[in-house]
């Protein structure tokens, strides 16, 4: 696969103004699919709502081992209001890096496995099993594309997941979970000269919040993800600078760890409120599970010797503090999960956001490899 070929369809990529929201994923959906069909696959598009579609790819096997799934998400963040160096949808390739928004999270990871996928068909040995690919809408949000094709059933008969997600190249084996809450107080509004005729919902908010970071909501400790954390990320109260504010709003973004059960921290958020004695709202935003894989699973062992030999190093395990639709596709932990992506964590969601063409040439080697030790033994043949 050459260097330019490979920048070149990177920066294609990039070129779809996929932010989300609203995501409008569906050009870049059909350009995917297209691609995926050019090089021997099925292909379906799967609608979620108008103007975003899912793209699904897949290689029939020969019915000896259970299918690998790839995902990538279409979908990026917004580019924010900061002044980016360069339009964030050019792709522009300087000083050994590709720019633009998702540049690293993730089309850098979605380019690379369209490539290793194609180099892998041109080899021309039938796999052992299915490998399919999806292309998945509003991942940025809520995941509606993943619980879409998880409801029509695309995991069935899968037995390894690959995410293509940012990791600076690191086998990372799993991830946090994530549970958003969104918290309401309310007061009475009246004239701020004379305050004690009303009610400040701000007040009562800023006593919960103390409340709240008293202590860790829970405790327990991983290995590789450390603790859990609980951001305060938005709050919004009032509507004008000389009335009493009646109502307050506050989001709670908490990263929870394998094993920890979102309901019992549910309870835990509601206990503490109790104890305030304040009226307060509670509605959940977000709720994802964490991840974590078995390291030693065939399946994992594997992606390290192929990550051993190609970059010619010992190679360990780790994981990342974001979550990936991973939460959606597989959330018992029966199937493996790898998490592997040339983009680094950090320049995800960032002004400027790059991935280095490196990375980005190591990565579609290491699916490659992947890819073809993988999916071409049966069961029992490795």
């Amino acid at each position: 696969m050459s260097r330019d070929r490979a920048i070149a369809l990177l920066q294609k990529l990039i070129s779809f103004n996929t932010t989300n929201p609203p995501g409008q994923e569906e050009p870049l959906a059909r350009y995917v699919g297209e691609y995926l069909n050019k090089n021997g696959f099925m292909v379906e598009y799967v609608p979620v709502c108008s103007g975003r579609v899912n793209v699904v790819g897949r290689l029939t096997g020969l019915g000896n081992r259970e299918a690998m799934l790839l995902a990538a998400h279409l979908d990026t963040v917004g580019t924010g209001v900061n002044p980016w160096r360069y339009d964030p949808f050019s792709g522009v390739l300087s000083d050994g890096k590709i720019y633009g928004r998702g540049a690293a999270d993730m089309k850098s990871g979605l380019a690379a496995m369209l490539l290793a996928l194609e180099s892998f068909v041109k080899d021309g040995q039938p796999p052992a099993g299915d490998i399919i690919f999806i292309g998945t809408v509003g991942e940025e949000t809520d995941s509606s594309g993943a619980l879409e094709l998880v409801r029509r059933g695309i995991m069935e008969a899968v037995g390894a997941v690959v995410i293509g997600e940012p990791t600076g190249n690191r086998l990372c084996l799993g991830h946090k979970g994530a549970l958003w809450v969104q918290l309401t107080t309310f007061g009475k509004s009246a004239h701020s000269s004379m305050p004690t005729t009303g009610d400040n919902a701000i007040n009562y908010m800023l006593e919960l919040i103390g409340a709240l970071t008293a202590k860790p909501l829970m405790e327990g400790q991983h290995p590789v993800l450390g603790v859990h954390t609980c951001s305060m990320t938005t709050i919004r109260g009032g509507f004008q600078v000389n009335v009493i504010p009646d109502q307050c709003e506050l989001t709670l973004d908490i990263r929870t760890l394998p094993g920890q059960d979102h309901r019992e921290l549910i309870q835990t958020v509601k206990e503490v409120i109790n104890r305030q004695g304040i009226k307060v709202d509670i509605k959940i935003l977000n709720d994802r599970c964490s991840i974590w894989s078995d390291p030693g699973h065939p399946f994992l062992q594997v992606a390290r010797k192929c990550a051993r030999e190609l970059f010619n190093r010992e190679v360990d395990f780790s994981g990342v503090n974001y979550y990936t639709d991973a939460s959606v596709l597989a959330p018992s932990g029966n199937v493996p999960v790898l998490i592997f992506g040339p983009g680094n964590p950090e320049q995800a969601h960032q002004p400027d956001e790059y991935v280095e063409i490196d990375k980005y040439l190591d990565s579609i080697e290491f699916y490659k490899e992947l890819i073809k030790n993988w999916v071409t033994y049966p069961l029992g043949g490795l």
